[in-house]
């Protein structure tokens, strides 16, 4: 006997009274939004309707918000914004540094310039230039320089140093703030 297997497909309970509510909120929320789209649509053309101002009006309209306004008093300037703020700062930066109380400094006195001697050409005073060997003044004139030298005297060395210093130096976040003012 073959037992037969129905599949019925249980769809969840429905309240409709919910269904129902929920409809109606929806119907009721369009109607309002259609009312005071209507009114305001009424509003708009009994407004466009209307005569312009007569100059007397525009008179009269000016006159009243100056009083309400004040504008035509003189009104007293009001700080800016930001000079509150530095005010705040001045006296903060004024607590923490103390007074320097300057004593008065006296007047530096000079001494007297010399008068100018009076050259006197002797050629027994006057020391000979010092003559160099030949030799010596080759090796003086032809010293060989410092690798480093070199490369910081080339077009570019001193790009090339910087950036050889970024690379083999410390990593940024170990570096003291002020390095790299050395």
């Amino acid at each position: 006997m073959m037992h037969s297997v129905t599949l019925a497909a249980q769809a969840p309970e429905f309240d409709f009274g919910q269904v129902v509510f929920v409809i109606v909120l929806l119907l009721s929320g369009f109607f309002q939004w259609l009312m005071n789209w209507w009114k305001k649509k009424r509003a708009d053309s009994e407004f466009m309707r209307q005569k312009p101002p007569t100059p007397e009006e525009l008179q009269a309209r000016e006159k009243a918000w100056l009083d309400q306004t004040g504008a035509g008093e003189q009104v007293p300037q009001q700080p800016a914004a930001g000079s509150f703020l530095e005010e705040v700062i001045k006296t903060f930066r004024q607590l923490a540094e103390p007074e320097l109380v300057v004593a008065p400094t006296p007047a530096i006195q000079y001494p007297p310039i010399p008068q100018a001697v009076p050259v006197i050409d002797t050629p027994s005073l006057v020391p000979s230039p010092v003559k160099m060997p030949a030799s010596t003044a080759a090796i003086v004139q032809h010293r060989p320089r410092h690798p480093l030298a070199e490369k910081l005297a080339a077009i570019g060395g001193l790009r090339h140093a910087i950036v050889l210093r970024e690379i083999i130096g410390p990593p940024k976040a170990l570096q003291r703030t002020d390095e790299h003012l050395i």
